[in-house]
């Protein structure tokens, strides 16, 4: 009987058909002095603790039968609540009670410690009593029959059907019932059962923003407290805006859950916004329709820091990454089952495979760049596998299994394995259709690429580097065919460094114009400013009308850097160089299975013989 609430805050709950009573637990016959409350037994003052906020809450017990009460006890009984201490400070707003309540005594019976209350003066349908001036009851409203044992308190003049306010604290537009024409002391506004049904009765109440008409279990078309709920799961550090439709927001914080009670039924906008990323979503609450939970993470865990990646499981969520310039980790394997993949857009941010892999999919699209990534621009992939994909484009600039074209950006370990790429314009390679000053490394590419267009370049790993950039350690195969402008490794080496690369690729080409088609085992045309050494072709070239510069290294050689690199002669076609010492050796296949043919190369950390 000490048991109660001294601090805290209390928002959009209810008690449904429970019952709370007040039993001497050595007698079970036996009922002594203790406060009963349908919702709250007792509000407690107290020293340094928060005072007590209750709103929009409500406590119902919809069988008025003896028997069935909210509450049951000697005194101090409330529908709601059933005593408030002298020096208590709480606030009630927004809440109501329904049902009946019951006093086993009809005797008078002091209450140690806040005063002299007797059945009389501390029975109410809200609150029994209240003690104290601190208390603050206000847009509350209590349907509640009381009964003494079996009969109607009509005879005790001092009840009252909302409550007993000896205290005088502020009680403010509140309504009850006026059950057998007891006066409701504490509420502003008496009721009969009918008005209570009927939204026009409840003059002072916010049906707008607080209340709605609406059911609480088989108590139908009544005031109820909005309860509307909105709940918000998306990604940490996500901007998540919530406003009502015709309002002002609601909420705007930085976070990656928010959740919201005691809300106005009515149409909301849901806004998050995350890197790269902006969703929106309209929802509708209401009496039939009061919470709703939005599940729009676009990746698993993480917040995009280097420290703490987005963390990626399935293949929407690699969807999701769009213009982002956040940090990311594939943590599965992403088997698309044959179906197509959405490219993301521009990527500024860092993606880290972990050694898992992409595919079963296929892109077709006519964007200006077309790869998983459209674009790479100042970006960092690695430890990634892309296989067992088509890759068709049309109109495009630049074509990748990877990206259209990356700029400025660090790709390194990455697979593109079993793959198939088709383009009727633009540059295509393995990798990407174009580089620029960007940085490659340990890329192996396995691709078949075809080719219509006539301007264009297609190479095993890029179609086109440029800008400085440096390829080593990567190795290419598959079948490049197309009109013009071939490179098993590369299409066209321009201001490009690579080194300790090769390529198995087979190329075959049908050249329009003899003076500017191009096509190479290892790349279709070297500018002046490009370096290639201690790299190797061991493959097919092959011109299908015999037009064009055709060549077992090179198509087109404009270079003097280049050391220490190998072709196989099987093909015997001409190789264009200009000057001697061009930097590039004809092996039969017999020095190929030779350490020593290969000068300049490091067999001890770079390179291996293998079968």
């Amino acid at each position: 009987n000490e048991s109660g609430l001294n601090g805290g805050y209390i928002k959009s709950c209810g008690a449904y058909n429970t019952q709370a009573y007040c039993r001497n637990v050595t007698n079970a016959g036996s009922y002594d002095y203790c406060p009963v409350g349908g919702f709250i037994g007792r509000i407690f003052s107290a020293v340094n603790i928060p005072s007590p906020y209750i709103t929009n809450c409500f406590a119902v017990k919809e069988n008025t039968n003896e028997g069935n009460e909210l509450a049951v006890g000697y005194v101090s009984i409330g529908g709601f609540i059933g005593e408030v201490e002298n020096g208590a400070i709480a606030t009630i707003s927004n809440c109501f009670s329904w049902g009946a309540i019951h006093s086993v005594k009809g005797t008078t019976l002091g209450a140690s410690g806040t005063g002299n209350s007797s059945i009389n003066d501390s029975v109410g349908g809200f609150i029994g009593v209240n003690f104290s001036s601190g208390l603050t009851v206000s847009n509350c409203y209590a349907n509640v029959l009381l009964r003494w044992n079996s009969n109607i308190f009509a005879n005790f003049v001092q009840t009252r059907t909302f409550g007993h306010n000896k205290g005088g604290g502020i009680f403010n537009k509140n309504y009850a019932s006026t059950y057998d024409a007891v006066n409701s002391s504490g509420a502003n506004h008496e009721l009969n059962a009918n008005d209570f049904h009927s939204q026009s009765s409840f003059g002072e109440f916010d049906f707008n923003g607080v209340w709605s008409m609406g059911n609480i279990e088989n108590v139908t078309n009544i005031p109820v407290p909005n309860q509307g709920g909105i709940q918000v799961l998306a990604d940490n550090n996500s901007t998540i805006r919530v406003s009502k439709e015709g309002g002002s927001e609601i909420s705007n914080t930085i976070a990656g859950e928010v959740n919201l009670s005691g809300l106005a039924y009515g149409n909301y906008t849901v806004e998050i916004t995350r890197y790269g990323q902006n969703v929106s979503y309209t929802i509708t609450l209401s009496a039939d329709n009061k919470f709703s939970y939005i599940y729009d993470k676009a990746f698993y865990s993480g917040e995009g820091t280097g420290t703490s990646p987005y963390i990626i499981i399935n293949q929407k969520q690699f969807e999701n990454i769009g213009n982002s310039s956040a940090f990311f980790t594939l943590k599965n394997n992403i088997n698309a089952f044959g179906g197509s993949i959405t490219p993301n857009g521009t990527f500024s941010g860092n993606f880290d495979g972990n050694g898992k892999k992409l595919y079963n999919f296929s892109i077709n699209s006519s964007s200006e760049n077309v790869g998983l990534f459209e674009k790479l621009s100042n970006a960092t992939i690695r430890n990634l596998e892309i296989s067992s994909f088509l890759v068709t484009s049309q109109n495009a600039s630049n074509t990748g299994a990877l990206a259209g074209k990356i700029v400025n950006s660090q790709i390194e370990n990455v697979t593109v394995d079993f793959c198939e790429i088709a383009g009727d314009s633009g540059n295509i390679g393995g990798l990407a259709g174009e580089i620029t000053s960007t940085t490659i490394s340990k890329i192996k590419s396995n691709v078949n690429i075809t080719i219509s267009s006539q301007n264009g370049f297609a190479g095993g790993i890029v179609g086109v580097a440029t800008g400085g950039s440096n390829i080593s350690l990567s190795f290419s195969s598959g079948k490049i065919t197309g009109l013009n402008n071939l490179g098993g490794f590369v299409g066209s080496a321009e201001n490009v460094t690579i080194q300790n690369s090769y390529t198995t690729s087979s190329v075959a080409g049908e050249t329009n114009d003899a003076s500017t088609s191009v096509i190479g085992g290892f790349a279709g045309n070297i500018s002046a400013n490009s370096s290639i050494s201690t790299s190797f072709m061991y493959g097919s070239v092959e011109s299908l009308n015999g037009l064009g510069n055709v060549g077992v290294f090179a198509g087109m050689n404009n270079s003097s850097n280049l050391q220490n690199n190998y072709a196989w002669n099987v093909n015997n076609y001409k190789i264009v160089f200009s000057g001697s010492g061009n930097g590039v050796s004809f092996l039969s296949t017999t020095d190929f299975a030779e350490q020593s043919s290969f000068a300049g190369f490091d067999f001890k950390y770079i390179w291996t013989l293998e079968n």
